[in-house]
């Protein structure tokens, strides 16, 4: 998935999600580039950088970035605290 495709899809699905366009982009760009390939140092992986324990919440593979930005968009609104990165 091109950069574009993946700064786009964030945007939608935030906007959809009611979590501010902006701050989603601005996460993601933090915490990966918007690289849905990254992998931290820590072992941290995907556009929004999770460890396998927080991604035990979510379904689908890490580095896919539909699934790896649903499992942002329904985990931020109560663990924000879990980013680095807050926008």
């Amino acid at each position: 998935m091109t950069k574009s495709r993946v700064v786009g899809l964030i945007a939608e699905k935030a906007f959809e999600a009611g979590i501010s366009p902006n701050l989603a982009l601005q996460v993601a760009f933090c915490e990966s580039s918007y690289n849905p390939k990254a992998v931290s140092k820590n072992g941290a992986k995907g556009l929004f950088q999770f460890k396998d324990r927080t991604w035990s919440y979510c379904k689908g593979n890490v580095f896919d970035p539909e699934a790896n930005l649903d499992c942002f968009l329904k985990l931020w609104p109560k663990h924000k605290s879990w980013w680095q990165c807050k926008g």
